[in-house]
């Protein structure tokens, strides 16, 4: 009996570990956003997450071993947001429409919510070592993109694109609609800004189209960018 009470506890207490982990990596990740990572300490951070310094140690030992886990988070889940991505287009469509519609939901879900790329750029503001560490998954991995890519230049051999300018120019699109606010407006002659983010993602999709060698069935004529947002499946919380 005391040895099924001990397993059950057990359990509980991974199971608590692990919501603790994750409630600590949440208010992290807010804290670098909201604040840059340099300027959050790891006492901010257990009073933001409600739990002791030393247990906040206990589970990641320092803030750059936080800062690790968030980085690893966001691969991970746009890894599998593209995937998930292109699994709700329809079948066989030909790699560069694939590629075109990917980036244009890419860029959307990106607009639409800031957090991955403000925390992209903050990191891009650190030392040298954390910015590898961001970069090192997309030089070794993005089979995704990378696959598609192939696919299209072996039709379009002439083309200079690449999986890494590709995800350059959504990157590019994505940090300027988020830090150049007045003069998106002033490029795009307008003041509500929602109007003015629609015609940036225009703007990119038709550049894109362009170097994809987009047929004209397949150009994409939205009404708003929330028409281009593919919502995100629900995480685990396992």
């Amino acid at each position: 009996m005391n040895s099924v009470a001990e397993k059950k506890q057990g359990r509980r207490s991974a199971k608590e570990a692990e919501l603790t982990k994750k409630e600590i990596l949440k208010v992290s990740a807010q804290l670098f956003c909201q604040h840059g990572y340099k300027k959050v300490s790891l006492r901010q951070i257990s009073e933001q997450a409600g739990v002791s310094h030393s247990l906040l140690r206990y589970h990641f030992g320092s803030k750059e071993k936080i800062w690790q886990h968030i980085s690893d988070h966001i691969y991970q889940y746009f890894q599998d947001y593209f995937q998930y991505i292109i699994d709700s287009l329809p079948q066989n469509l030909p790699a560069n429409v694939q590629l075109y519609m990917l980036m244009n939901r890419v860029l959307a879900c990106s607009l639409n919510d800031s957090r991955a790329i403000t925390f992209l750029a903050d990191a891009v503001r650190q030392e040298k070592k954390m910015v590898n560490y961001f970069l090192e998954p997309s030089r070794k991995n993005n089979q995704l993109i990378d696959g598609l890519i192939q696919a299209f230049k072996q039709e379009h051999p002439e083309s200079l694109l690449t999986a890494k300018t590709l995800r350059w120019q959504a990157s590019m699109y994505s940090h300027a609609a988020s830090t150049l606010d007045p003069l998106m407006l002033h490029a795009f002659e307008c003041d509500d800004r929602k109007v003015a983010i629609f015609s940036h993602w225009k703007q990119f999709s038709q550049l894109l189209a362009i170097q994809l060698h987009i047929a004209q069935e397949y150009i994409e004529t939205p009404n708003c960018l929330e028409d281009m947002i593919v919502t995100p499946p629900v995480e685990s919380t396992r």
